[in-house]
């Protein structure tokens, strides 16, 4: 399925909200940008399932946020997002045309 890439509506919720209200973890341990990216194909993502990068291997979250990958990644998402950012970015905080959304339930610590 092709996501419209209007620049005008792109929005990527893990680096325009507040940090840490947006990211999400996975099953194998890896703190993520959100929970779409889990189990995509996009390459984009192999980066950060680093085994370095999971949780239990770091001292503090902020290790994995100002990681080199991590950077990288909020790069892709920022400079030239119409060429860069991963579909699946585009498909959820891309809010073109046919942008659907599916409910999430947040629950505060």
């Amino acid at each position: 399925m092709k996501y419209k890439k209007d620049i005008k509506n792109w929005e990527p919720l893990c680096i325009t909200k507040p940090k840490g209200k947006y990211v999400g973890h996975s099953a194998t341990g890896h703190l993520l940008p959100c929970c779409w990216c889990e189990n995509q194909k996009d390459p984009e993502f192999e980066p950060l399932f680093k085994e370095e990068l999971k949780i239990k291997n770091v001292d503090g979250i902020d290790e994995i946020l100002l990681s080199d990958e991590w950077k990288h990644f909020a790069g892709l998402l920022t400079n030239d997002p119409v060429k860069n950012a991963p579909k699946t970015c585009w498909k959820y905080c891309g809010k073109g045309k046919d942008f659907q959304i599916r409910s999430q339930e947040l629950y505060e610590s």
